[in-house]
């Protein structure tokens, strides 16, 4: 049906509709800052923003704004924002820290936030972030740091999932105490392999910790990636001579490496794991002549105590066990590899000799490639009449058999010969 034309002109309708968009927005804003919340009435389960300092309406304002604003992480790819709970109330005008905490009471919350006098008037605008959570020795309560507004999103989304503790971010600010973002990560220049490094280094190993490195890396089966990263000795010596790896820990070449790396000047530094261990090492920027490499080995398991309550994983002992890192993204097409097919058979047999009649289904590896290497494992999951069943299938030296076992609910513990 044809409508008659409005009598106004366009441009007013334009302007009242942006007016009312304006008018629509700045109510949801009203809304977020909080004004008149009580602060005992969101305890739980919230990200508190308290504003404590009542000196410029504008700053607080622009302050709650940007601590809540998105961010936009990897390349633009990805927003995160923080989610905060704003309390504006004038009953809270100077709240101490101390007074927070007394407010609160017994945790939760765990954190919360303050905009202070500082905040306001210092032109980062650095938000207190305060620790209120159980008072511990090494976590005290009441602990602070300061983070900006466009890192609110990092800390405040990690300690509301506990995915991080406050400690990492306190741990974490600059020298003036304030929170800007974790650093940027080394970059390597070059991401090689095992293979190539073994090639490299064969014809230059004058120390027995070499030859040890070289003969572990040489004679694997699938070469490893290992990322390089441009380095200076000195900073590498630093690092190293300030890790405590404890007095009972297995390192082997340490002092060799400092010594190796204290005169400083530029190489290339790289990370090798083992089995149950890792080596470091260093060698030449130019001519890839090795420099000096240690290794440390990782600690033995510990079954729980049996008066714990904490459920004991069955041990499986093993004729043998796999002690050849692999990367499974590196594997191709073209490698040894175990057939899912002949593991999938294997895993349904044993499923169908330990339950009988039932349905069973399922048995697919986890894994799209599996490596020929005897020891390896590999889960798979069952289906035993509509209830799902895991298990373990481990390669033999012996092509297509398997070890298969159930994995009971307490868990399993895959050893081999003598192991703890």
């Amino acid at each position: 049906m044809p409508v008659d034309p409005p009598s106004r002109e366009a441009a007013e309708i334009v302007a009242e509709l942006a007016a009312e968009a304006h008018d629509r927005r700045e109510a949801e804003l009203l809304e977020a800052l909080g004004t008149g919340r009580v602060l005992t009435d969101h305890l739980a389960d919230e990200s508190l923003l308290i504003r404590t300092d009542f000196t410029d309406d504008g700053a607080w304002r622009e302050i709650a704004v940007a601590a809540m604003a998105p961010v936009s992480e990897g390349d633009g790819e990805l927003e995160f924002a923080a989610y905060l709970t704003c309390i504006d109330n004038r009953d809270y005008d100077g709240l101490t820290v101390d007074g927070l905490l007394g407010l609160i009471g017994e945790p939760p919350p765990y954190y919360a936030f303050l905009v202070d006098a500082e905040t306001v008037r210092t032109p980062e605008h650095p938000i207190v972030a305060v620790n209120t959570g159980p008072d511990e020795p090494d976590r005290p309560r009441g602990r602070t740091f300061r983070v900006i507004p466009a890192e609110m999103w990092s800390v405040e989304n990690n300690l509301s999932i506990a995915n991080m503790d406050f400690e990492s971010f306190a741990d974490s600010v600059d020298d003036d105490g304030v929170f800007r973002g974790f650093p940027e990560p080394a970059r390597p220049v070059a991401e090689v392999t095992t293979r190539e490094i073994a090639g490299w280094i064969a014809g230059d190993l004058d120390t027995d910790v070499l030859r040890d490195f070289y003969a572990e890396i040489d004679g694997r089966k699938y070469p490893y990636p290992v990322s390089l990263f441009e380095v200076d000795l000195s900073e590498v010596h630093a690092q190293a001579r300030d890790i405590d790896y404890g007095a009972g820990a297995d390192v082997v070449g340490y002092e060799a490496f400092l010594e190796a790396t204290a005169g400083g000047g530029p190489a290339l530094r790289g990370d090798v794991p083992a089995h149950r261990a890792q080596w470091t090492f260093v060698i030449d920027h130019e001519s890839y002549r090795p420099i000096a490499a240690y290794r440390v080995g990782f600690g033995t398991y510990t079954a729980p105590d049996s008066g714990s309550g904490v459920p004991q994983p069955m041990r499986l002992e093993v004729p043998f066990v796999c002690t050849e890192p692999v990367s499974l993204s590196s594997l191709t097409d073209e490698d040894d590899l175990v057939g899912r097919e002949a593991v999938q058979r294997a895993v349904l047999a044993e499923a169908a000799h330990l339950h009988g009649d039932a349905q069973i289904a399922g048995g697919e590896p986890v894994l799209e490639r599996i490596p020929r290497l005897a020891g390896f494992n590999i889960g798979c999951s069952v289906q035993v009449d509509g209830q799902h069943f895991f298990y373990i299938a481990i390669v033999t030296d012996v092509a297509d058999t398997f070890i298969v076992q159930e994995v009971p609910p307490e868990g399993l513990r895959i050893v081999g010969p003598g192991e703890p």
